[in-house]
């Protein structure tokens, strides 16, 4: 296989801020009823979660998360599509909370499931995925 490699001039360097700067768009998922499309894009100054209407844009997206101060890097849909939950600690403490937002009020504040003062959910199983509670692994 042949590179495609411009041999004539260095390659343009790139600063470190923007190397590591959060991108525009990730982690992209579709509701479970196929609807709606939530994802991780910069609101308040860190990573938070967005949700539109699969067929809408970037424009007409709500961000259901108020986070100012760590950055999300982990959601789930709830299994009705309804709710997004999300995983979040204080401050780069590691004790992770899961939170959920309730889809047809996004300006509210989201509820801590865990609502532990060291609490530390790593992940959620789809079974545990359900609208009103949180579980825990055996």
């Amino acid at each position: 296989m042949h590179s495609q490699l411009n041999h004539g001039s260095p390659p343009r360097l790139i600063a470190v801020e923007e190397f590591f700067a959060d991108p525009a768009f990730s982690h992209p998922s579709i509701s479970p009823d196929g609807s709606k499309i939530a994802y991780l894009a910069p609101a308040h100054g860190r990573r938070n979660v967005w949700v539109r209407g699969v067929n809408a844009d970037h424009a007409d997206a709500v961000c259901v998360s108020h986070d100012d101060r760590r950055g999300i890097t982990t959601y789930y849909w709830g299994d009705d599509s309804r709710w997004v939950l999300y995983l979040q600690d204080t401050d780069g403490n590691e004790d992770w909370h899961l939170y959920r937002v309730d889809l047809s009020r996004p300006d509210e504040p989201a509820e801590d499931l865990t609502p532990l003062p060291r609490g530390h959910v790593s992940s959620v199983p789809s079974r545990c995925r359900r609208t009103r509670a949180a579980c825990s692994s055996p």
